[in-house]
């Protein structure tokens, strides 16, 4: 399955979504599209939670975890009224994005078929989440996931079982301020 077409394939219909679950929902779809002969499931339980996405073809399961995190914006599109509100502080929505890394590793036995490959996603028009911290020095500085950061070993009491680099590409740039959005793709395996 290749996700990274998939979100090519919505940056051109979808530059920007209202939340969470509005980004959630057309990512489904679009999977959807792209792979008719698959089964699309949302907020599938597993140990300790749910999947937010859980794609399962030719008989291997394909869990997605994603976050959208956004700043403040304002914009009209096609007559569509988008009013985006500012997500939490940094230290709290890092480690959200972390332990997801970790759920999907964790969870692969569970999942019907076995899991084949896993996928985090992190959609933001936050600069700050690619760039990294101003003060490397902050407490929650291992958290960070800006590009070429390693995902490795322990973090913060989670143990992980591989390494998982991460990289930022840009999803769609609307050309305001505040516009510029970046994805991670994060492959788990």
């Amino acid at each position: 399955m290749n996700i990274k077409s998939v979100i090519k394939s919505l940056s051109t219909k979808r530059p920007i979504f209202h939340s969470e679950h509005d980004f959630k929902f057309a990512l489904a779809w679009e999977i959807q599209s792209f792979y008719p002969s698959s089964k699309v499931r949302l907020e599938v339980p597993c140990n300790g939670g749910k999947i937010d996405i859980l794609v399962i073809y030719k008989n291997h399961s394909y869990p997605i975890e994603l976050k959208y995190k956004k700043l403040k914006l304002d914009i009209t599109i096609d007559e569509e009224k988008f009013s985006l509100s500012k997500d939490g502080a940094h230290t709290d929505n890092v480690p959200k994005f972390i332990n997801d890394i970790y759920r999907v590793e964790n969870n692969s036995e569970t999942l019907n078929g076995g899991m084949r490959l896993g996928f985090t996603i992190w959609l933001t028009n936050d600069h700050i989440y690619w760039n990294g911290p101003q003060k490397p020095d902050v407490d929650h500085a291992p958290f960070f996931v800006h590009e070429g950061v390693e995902i490795k070993g322990k973090i913060g009491g989670l143990s992980f079982k591989g390494s998982y680099t991460i990289h930022w590409d840009d999803y769609h740039d609307l050309k305001i301020k505040k516009g510029q959005f970046r994805y991670a793709l994060t492959e788990i395996c």
